[in-house]
């Protein structure tokens, strides 16, 4: 029996470039060996859900399909364990689950494109871009989010590009985040001090957002993220300063460290994306440009106090700003989140949502 199913799985998961083993070596008739094969390693929770569903028993993967999609039909309520099944036939499901790509009921069209794009179908493209597009609120994200998985296509990175200007804040936010893991080359991407990125995405209007998933980043939309001048911008106790006289005016700043007193007075770029540069920047003697050497915490505290104090036109955004706006795309019925001119800009004893409800973002 052992081989049996292990025979089945190197079957669906044959060994690939970069496997010392087989996936499945029987070990005695109860117990296998599971190697995790090269190319699913970067999500070995998939790769057990698509163990899971593997079938281990004969029968032609295209006749499975039909049974399955068939199924998706006329029984919606399973919709996602029907998906991990088709998915775990591989390839050979892929003209039953195509089916589907125009099937007039969301669930389980959207199943369909969602396994497609898993399998990195190019012809469930089109459609998830119509969704990204034009579909209910409720699947506009998720096809999003599945159009940056699929491989490389010009059409699927303008259309991402132009969602960066969208109505609704979560979906700007999603197609960055779709572009970022197709390696679109306009976002350009940045390493700080060995501690966050900062990205600079082009779109109409200005925006900062904040995430912490994974790498932190600090995220700056717009074609020219810019200071308003004239400005005057005090913050942390007057330790962080920021002012400048008239619209041409140089913005100089001023900031005085709370550890050692000492004081730093110069002008900065009035870009948004070289102004956080500079405040995290620590000079050496490989890279002796200026810098406050801010860690990644106090360069947000910093962004959100300039936020705040309506030091640029636009939004600072962080993740839960994100998550509240895909809950509320989720209620049933809901309409997109409105454009913001940032959340409600909060008062001086409210820190930026990233921050533990009890601390100002003072820098150190």
């Amino acid at each position: 029996r052992a081989r049996a199913i292990a025979s089945a799985i190197n079957s669906r998961f044959p060994r690939g470039p970069g496997d010392r083993k087989p996936t499945a070596i029987p070990r005695n008739e109860e117990r296998i060996e599971i190697n995790i094969p090269r190319r699913h390693q970067g999500d070995p929770v998939e790769f057990a859900q698509l163990l899971l569903h593997t079938r281990v028993t004969p029968g032609a993967a295209q006749e499975w399909a039909v049974r399955y999609v068939r199924a998706l039909r006329e029984q919606p309520e399973l919709t996602q364990e029907l998906a991990w099944r088709l998915r775990a036939l591989g390839e050979a499901a892929l003209p039953q689950v195509r089916t589907l790509y125009d099937y007039a009921e969301a669930a389980p069209r959207f199943a369909a494109l969602e396994i497609g794009a898993a399998m990195g179908d190019p012809l469930a493209g089109p459609a998830l871009l119509d969704i990204a597009q034009r579909g209910p609120d409720s699947l506009r994200l998720r096809a999003i989010e599945l159009l940056g998985k699929l491989d490389p296509d010009p059409q699927i990175n303008q259309a991402l590009l132009d969602l960066l200007d969208d109505e609704a804040l979560d979906v700007r936010v999603t197609a960055y985040e779709a572009l970022l893991a197709r390696g679109d080359v306009r976002i350009h991407s940045t390493p700080v001090e060995n501690t966050f990125r900062l990205d600079v995405v082009p779109a109409k209007e200005t925006m900062i957002y904040i995430t912490q998933q994974g790498t932190p980043r600090v995220v700056v939309f717009g074609n020219e993220p810019a200071l308003k001048r004239p400005l005057f911008i005090a913050a942390w106790n007057d330790r962080l300063m920021l002012t400048a006289d008239s619209p041409d005016d140089a913005v100089r700043l001023f900031y005085r460290d709370a550890a050692t007193g000492r004081t730093t007075t110069t002008t900065v770029s009035p870009r948004l994306d070289e102004l956080a540069y500079f405040l995290a920047h620590t000079p050496t003697p490989e890279s002796p440009e200026p810098g406050l050497g801010l860690s990644y915490s106090m360069v947000v505290g910093a962004l959100h106090a300039i936020w705040r104090e309506g030091g640029y036109d636009g939004a600072f955004v962080a993740e839960q700003d994100k998550l509240a706006a895909e809950i509320l795309r989720a209620s049933e019925g809901a309409s997109p989140p409105a454009r913001p001119e940032g959340n409600e800009r909060q008062t001086e004893d409210q820190p930026p949502a990233t921050q533990p409800p009890a601390a100002r973002p003072e820098g150190g």
